[in-house]
C-alpha cells in the first residue's frame, strides 16, 4: 500500500514536469501546474511578491445556535486530483471571451443591470461573507447571469476604482455550456483592465484541488431542493493579502496580493452582494437573460433565488451582520430585491426575475452613431393594449452606456406625453453637447445621426403623424 502511494505520487509529479493534462471532477480539462510559477507571478507588480502558503488568521464569527427550519445543502466545486505543491488550472478550450469586452451579439454596447445591496460602513471594511444560493439561470445568446460579491474602493469616475469580485456565472462565452461555476475578478483601474480566474496574472492559488472556473453541482430546482455555497473574503492583516476561502469550514483557496492595488491595498470602502446580468438588447428588445433562479424574490425560499447571512469583516477581523446596507435595482420590472432579517439567516434577500416577458413593448431608435432603447419592457399585462411599468430610455453612443429612466405609469404601447417630456429633458445634454442649440428645425435635419435627443424628437414626431 506504501509503495503504490509512492509510485502514485511520484507519477502525479512526473505528469506535472511533462504539463500532462487531466480531468477535473466534472470532466473539464486542467494542467497541474507548480504554485509558484503559475500565471500570477507573470506580473510586473509581484516581482518581489513572496507566495504566502496560508492565511495568517481567518476571520472570528460569533455562533448563534438558532436552528435553521429552512432546509438545504451545500453544492460543491469541481476538484483535480494535483499533487501538493501545485494547483490546477483550466484550459480554455476555444473560448470566445475577451476580457472586457461587450457581447459581439450585440449592435452597441450591452447594459448591466443589478439587484444587489451596498453597504458602506462608516469605518473601512475589511472583507466580506455570503452564502449564496446555486442556479442555473437561462441564458440569452452571449450574455452572462452572476450572483456575487463585490468589495471596492476608489471611483470609477477617476479610474482609480479597485474591486474584488467573486461568486457564481454563468457565461457561455467563456466556458462554452451554461453551467453555474466559481469564478474570481479584480480590477484596479476602473475595469479598463481585469482579470478573470487564473485566465491572467493576478490571483495567487494555493488549494492543489479546487478548480477555479469549475462548475458548482448540484443546482437547486424550483419547489425542490436548494444548494448553496458560502464564500469569504478577507485582508490578512499582517501581510496585505485578500485571501478567498470556500464552504461552511472554510476551505483557503487563494488569495490576490495586495501588491495588486492602489485604492485597495489597505482596506475597502463598500462591499455588494447581489445579481448582475448583461443585456445586450440583440433582438431590439430587452433580454430574456435571468437572473438568479429566473423568478421574482416575492415568490420566496425553494422558488427564487437568496443570499444569506450576509457579513463584512470589520478592523478587529470579525464578521458583523451587515444592517445600514441600501437596495440597488437597475430595472425593477425585470429584476427585483427583497430584504429581511431573522435569526437563523440574519441579513438575508431573495433576488431575480426573468427579464422580458410576454407584453412586453420594446422601441429602438438607431442612427449612425447613437442607439436609444425605449422600453416598455418586463410589464405586467393589464390588458391587451395596456402595461403597468415605466418608461425608460437607454442611449448608446461613442462615450458609453447611459440608463434615463422616467415614472412609473400605465403605458398604453408607447409612452405616454408626460414621460416623453421627462425623456427629452434628459437627452437634451447629449443634444447641447453634440450640437448646440437643437431645438431649431435645422439642427434636427442636419443632425440627427449625430444627437440623441434630434433623433428621438424625430422619432415622436413620425409616431405622432
Amino acid at each position: 500500500m506504501y509503495l503504490a502511494r509512492i509510485l502514485r505520487v511520484i507519477i502525479l509529479f512526473e505528469l506535472v514536469r511533462l504539463g500532462v493534462t487531466i480531468k477535473a471532477s466534472d470532466g473539464d480539462d486542467v494542467q497541474c501546474v507548480d504554485s509558484i510559477i503559475q500565471p500570477a507571478f507573470n506580473n510586473t507588480l509581484l516581482k518581489n511578491h513572496r507566495f504566502q502558503e496560508s492565511p495568517s488568521e481567518i476571520p472570528r464569527t460569533v455562533e448563534t445556535g438558532k436552528r435553521n427550519n429552512l432546509q438545504s445543502w451545500e453544492a460543491q466545486v469541481s476538484t483535480a486530483n494535483c499533487p501538493a505543491g501545485t494547483v490546477p488550472i483550466r484550459i480554455y478550450n476555444d473560448s470566445r471571451l475577451n476580457v472586457g469586452t461587450a457581447s459581439h451579439t450585440a449592435t452597441h454596447a450591452p447594459v448591466h443591470e443589478y439587484a444587489v445591496i451596498r453597504e458602506t460602513p462608516r469605518d473601512y471594511l475589511y472583507g466580506a461573507k455570503a452564502t449564496i444560493n446555486v442556479w442555473d439561470p437561462e441564458i440569452e445568446g452571449d450574455e452572462m447571469s452572476i450572483a456575487q460579491m463585490w468589495i471596492a474602493a476608489g471611483k470609477y469616475e477617476t479610474g482609480n476604482l479597485n474591486t474584488i469580485e467573486v461568486g457564481c456565472q454563468v457565461l457561455p462565452r467563456m466556458y462554452l455550456d451554461n453551467k453555474p461555476r466559481l469564478f474570481v475578478f479584480w480590477t484596479s483601474d476602473s475595469y479598463k483592465h481585469g482579470c478573470y480566474n487564473l485566465k491572467c496574472s493576478g490571483f495567487i492559488q494555493t488549494s492543489s484541488s479546487i478548480v477555479i472556473g469549475g462548475s458548482i453541482t448540484p443546482v437547486s430546482s424550483f419547489g425542490g431542493s436548494q444548494y448553496e455555497i458560502t464564500i469569504l473574503v478577507w485582508r490578512d492583516r499582517i501581510s496585505g493579502n485578500w485571501w478567498l476561502s470556500l464552504g461552511s469550514n472554510s476551505s483557503v483557496i487563494g488569495y490576490w496580493p495586495g501588491e495588486l492595488f492602489t485604492t485597495l491595498a489597505d482596506h475597502a470602502v463598500v462591499a455588494e452582494w447581489g445579481g448582475e446580468i448583461l443585456n445586450s438588447a440583440s433582438h431590439g428588445q430587452h433580454t430574456k437573460t435571468q437572473m438568479g433562479s429566473g423568478h421574482f424574490p416575492a415568490e420566496g425560499f425553494r422558488n427564487s433565488s437568496y443570499f444569506r447571512n450576509i457579513e463584512m469583516v470589520d478592523k478587529n477581523n470579525s464578521l458583523q451582520t451587515v444592517q445600514d446596507y441600501e437596495k440597488l435595482v437597475t430595472q425593477p420590472e425585470c429584476y427585483d430585491i427583497k430584504t429581511a432579517y431573522t435569526d437563523e439567516w440574519k441579513s438575508h434577500f431573495y433576488y431575480g426575475g426573468p427579464g422580458f416577458r410576454s407584453g412586453a413593448v420594446t422601441r429602438v431608435v438607431d442612427t449612425r452613431l447613437w442607439r436609444i432603447n425605449l422600453d416598455y419592457h418586463c410589464l405586467s399585462r393589464i390588458t391587451d393594449n395596456e402595461y403597468d411599468g415605466a418608461g425608460m430610455a437607454a442611449v448608446a453612443g461613442p462615450s458609453g452606456f447611459t440608463d434615463l429612466k422616467c415614472g412609473g405609469t400605465t403605458e398604453q404601447r408607447r409612452l405616454n406625453r408626460k414621460n416623453r417630456r421627462c425623456l427629452m429633458e434628459l437627452l437634451e445634454p447629449f443634444g447641447r453637447r453634440s450640437v448646440g442649440d437643437v431645438k431649431t428645425k435645422s439642427n434636427r435635419d442636419a443632425n440627427q445621426d449625430q444627437n440623441p435627443f434630434v433623433a428621438l424628437q424625430a422619432f415622436f414626431d413620425q409616431e405622432e403623424s
